[in-house]
């Protein structure tokens, strides 16, 4: 009878250590799928915001465009205007604390003004 009482002890703490290890093994993944969606909702919170000043350049005429060619700061980001051909204008907003990662980008097409011939 003695011997069974430290066998049925030993079968509770075996069960006990098995019960914690999962609890822990679940808790762990809970914390880091909240950590993942945290930082998926701040993801996408800045993409939205880099869309705002990215719908507001495509919106600018030629001139305006011209006006911010290079680097302008705007806020928690940088937007970079560049012109590689006539009539073409590359667009990029990237986050200021990241300058080498590019958030947004997207090309407009404005047309050069033909130039009237007077006699």
């Amino acid at each position: 009878m003695h011997g069974n009482r430290g066998a049925v002890l030993l079968e509770v703490l075996i069960a006990l250590t098995i019960l914690a290890l999962a609890s822990y093994s679940a808790l762990t993944t809970i914390a880091d799928v909240m950590i993942g969606d945290r930082n998926w909702r701040k993801r996408e919170r800045q993409i939205m915001e880099a869309d705002k000043l990215l719908t507001a350049a495509v919106l600018m005429s030629a001139k305006d465009l011209d006006i911010r060619l290079g680097d302008r700061d705007r806020g928690p980001y940088v937007m970079n205007i560049q012109r590689p051909e006539p009539g073409l204008y590359r667009v990029v907003v990237r986050d200021s604390s990241a300058p080498q990662t590019d958030l947004l980008v997207t090309v407009v097409y404005r047309p050069e003004p033909e130039l009237e011939i007077r006699r």
